[in-house]
């Protein structure tokens, strides 16, 4: 039996290990957790992950101009850098 087009992208998410998170769970990552592992490694849902990737290829498409207008990148306080793109 053929695998649809979502099975097939959760299946090339699962190979490429995405599905697999941090022992670390920040209250706004709750909701994309699917279950946490016996040696505390957070695993991800790559259903709601590839409903996130969808969207953010629709923004990127639409954009008419797409030159990239601004972009930075700086170090937190905790070691983690944060980085933004606006296009």
């Amino acid at each position: 039996m053929a695998l649809n087009q979502k099975e097939q992208d959760i299946q090339m998410l699962l190979a490429a290990q995405a599905h697999l998170g941090t022992k670390n769970c920040d209250f706004q990552m709750e909701r994309y957790v699917f279950r946490r592992r016996n040696d505390g490694i957070y695993v991800i849902n790559l259903e709601k992950t590839l409903e996130k990737l969808a969207m953010a290829a629709r923004v990127i498409v639409a954009v008419e101009n797409p030159q990239v207008r601004y972009s930075s990148l700086r170090k937190r306080k905790d070691g983690y850098n944060n980085g933004r793109l606006a296009i």
